[in-house]
């Protein structure tokens, strides 16, 4: 729902429309009563397993009031030029703190990678060619296991690289 309403906010922004997404924390609503919860199988177990039971023992005070939330939405309602983002609880500002520092250690950790070339002008430094690029190394995995090794890039009738052929 993020990605999407992040991008309807850019969409709409030469017409005026402003959109918030809301973010709210664990709050005190009919929601987790009403649900007909599954117990489930033995593959989710460590993950929804566990989820169900960290929700079912967190106490009373952890859920905010949902009036907070309301209150909230409102008065971004009112404002000129509201947030594209709003945490609501304190839960939530640290959920989505632990999310973007997970986020930002995973960048780090594959900025060195490889990368493909934009559509702006490649960054030679990262560029990927027809004997580099991914579409050459697993056509030419595909060739090893067949025994074939010469692999070469195959080419459209206007000199564009398109693909790779075994031969």
């Amino acid at each position: 729902m993020e990605l999407i309403s992040e991008a309807l906010a850019h969409e709409l922004a030469p017409t005026g429309v402003k959109v918030t997404i809301i973010e709210p924390g664990t709050h005190a609503t009919e929601f987790s009563t009403s649900l007909q919860v599954i117990a489930p199988n033995d593959v989710y177990l460590p993950t929804v397993g566990q989820f169900l039971t960290d929700f079912a023992a967190l106490p009373p005070q952890a859920f905010g009031d949902p009036e907070t939330v309301a209150d909230a939405i409102m008065a971004v309602a009112e404002l000129d030029e509201p947030p594209l983002r709003l945490a609501v609880g304190a839960d939530a500002v640290e959920h989505i703190r632990a999310s973007l520092r997970s986020r930002l250690a995973e960048l780090d950790r594959w900025e060195s990678f490889p990368r493909v070339p934009v559509a702006n002008g490649p960054d030679p430094a990262h560029t990927l060619d027809a004997r580099t690029g991914p579409r050459f190394l697993r056509a030419r995995r595909r060739a090893d296991l067949r025994g074939r090794r010469r692999l070469r890039p195959s080419r459209t009738g206007r000199g564009r690289t398109r693909g790779v052929s075994a031969g």
